[in-house]
């Protein structure tokens, strides 16, 4: 069976992790769903991986848990296109300040990157 990719990762994987975190917990999927202010049917679909929370969602359910939201969606296995999927998606919890800063380390690697490419050429 092929795996269904999301924006944040497999669903598959994501859903059982959010499953898992409930139970080790020992909370009914009703009082996480009151918790983070979504109905229990909502938990029901993400759990089942037939749906799946957006971003906000997943920030909320990690603070419910007092888990970093990270601990939801860094599966080793994604492929590193899917990583750095899932990575991105978080820069929303990043203030202004620090998405520019960002930004300006990304722009430096790509061009550090150009440059060695550029380097090997004449070598």
């Amino acid at each position: 069976m092929k795996e269904k990719y999301s924006s944040i990762g497999s669903l598959h994987m994501i859903n059982e992790k959010i499953r898992k975190m409930r139970i080790e917990r020992g909370f009914k999927q009703e009082e996480v769903a009151k918790g983070i202010g979504v109905t229990p049917q909502t938990m029901m679909k993400w759990e089942q991986g037939k749906s799946e929370p957006k971003v906000s969602q997943l920030i909320k359910l990690a603070k419910f848990y007092g888990e970093k939201t990270i601990t939801l969606i860094d599966e080793p296995e994604l492929a590193l296109h899917d990583k750095m999927k899932a990575k991105l998606n978080l820069i929303e919890q990043l203030t202004d300040d620090e998405q520019k800063i960002l930004l300006e380390v990304l722009e430096a690697m790509v061009l550090k990157s150009q440059q060695r490419k550029i380097k090997e050429q004449f070598e």
